[in-house]
C-alpha cells in the first residue's frame, strides 16, 4: 500500500531571489524612526541595522553578501558595528526599550574570513486588505527570521543613507 501525498498551488511559490531585492522594514510605517531593516540589493549585497529605537542591543548593523536558498535567506557576513563598554541605564526619553547604553564605543569589525546568518523566509507577498485594514493597500509583505518586513522601496538605495 502507498500513500501519495500531494499539495497544489495555483502558483508554485517563488523561493528564488526574485522579487526580494529592496528595503524591507519591520513595520509598515516610519513613525520617529526606523525599526529593523534589511536592506537587500540587486547585486547581492545586504545591509541590516537594529531598530533606532531599541538603545539596548549591541549589535546594531551587519553587511555582506545574500542569497536565498529554498525557505533560507542566507546572509554572508563581512562585516558588524556594535556598541561596546558602557552602562546599561534605565530608559530615557523616547527610546523602545526599558533601558540604554549610555558611554559606549561604535565599533566595526571587517572579517577575513565571512561568517553565515541563515533565517527562514517566505516568498513576497501582498498582504490582505482584511488581515491589515489600516495599512496602504497594495503593499508587499516577507516574513524573514519569523517577523513580517513590509517593503518600502524596491530601491533600499534611493531612500537608505548609507553614510
Amino acid at each position: 500500500m502507498f500513500l501519495i501525498v500531494a499539495a497544489l498551488f495555483a502558483e508554485p511559490p517563488d523561493m528564488s531571489d526574485a522579487g526580494r531585492a529592496g528595503l524591507w522594514h519591520a513595520m509598515p510605517i516610519v513613525a520617529s524612526g526606523y525599526a529593523g531593516l534589511y536592506a537587500l540589493f540587486e547585486d547581492g549585497t545586504f545591509l541590516w541595522r537594529e531598530s533606532e529605537m531599541d538603545w539596548a542591543a549591541r549589535l546594531r548593523e551587519r553587511s555582506g553578501s545574500w542569497r536565498v536558498e529554498g525557505d533560507t535567506l542566507v546572509l554572508t557576513v563581512s562585516s558588524e558595528m556594535v556598541w561596546e563598554g558602557g552602562t546599561l541605564v534605565p530608559a530615557t526619553g523616547s527610546a523602545g526599550s526599558d533601558s540604554e547604553l549610555t558611554g559606549f564605543a561604535e565599533v566595526y569589525y571587517d572579517y577575513a574570513t565571512p561568517g553565515e546568518v541563515r533565517l527562514g523566509v517566505s516568498a513576497p507577498e501582498p498582504a490582505e486588505p482584511e488581515d491589515y485594514p489600516d495599512m496602504p493597500g497594495g503593499m508587499r509583505r516577507m516574513i524573514i527570521g519569523g517577523e513580517d518586513y513590509w517593503l518600502l522601496s524596491s530601491d533600499p538605495g534611493t531612500i537608505l543613507n548609507l553614510d
